[in-house]
């Protein structure tokens, strides 16, 4: 079985954590570089991830956003280690260069 094919309209932000929709926050952050590229500026949240990310639960989030991965891209998922272990490094660097801790604040 196919997994269906999410189009989302063009301008409209996803989260930068699991591409889910609609976006509820902004979290202020410095660009850093990440294994693929650079990260530029600010982080959009969906309120599930939003949750996850305030209450400081990253193993939660990191659990979401791999069974949404999964999910949405049946077999396409890399080993579930190597992808966990990927995304905590990511969101360590996330939570380090995040305004918030650098004296700014976030919407």
């Amino acid at each position: 079985m196919l997994a269906p094919i999410h189009i989302i309209p063009a301008g409209e932000l996803v989260c930068d954590f699991c591409t889910g929709t609609p976006v509820v926050k902004r979290y202020g952050c410095q660009s850093f570089d990440i294994l693929a590229g650079r990260s530029v500026g600010d982080w959009a949240a969906c309120a599930r991830c939003r949750d996850f990310i305030d209450a400081g639960d990253w193993n939660a989030l990191v659990d979401y956003v791999l069974e949404k991965f999964a999910k949405n891209h049946p077999g396409a998922a890399p080993p579930r280690a190597v992808a966990r272990a990927y995304l905590l490094d990511l969101y360590s660097t996330f939570r380090k260069n995040r305004r918030e801790k650098l004296g700014a604040e976030e919407n």
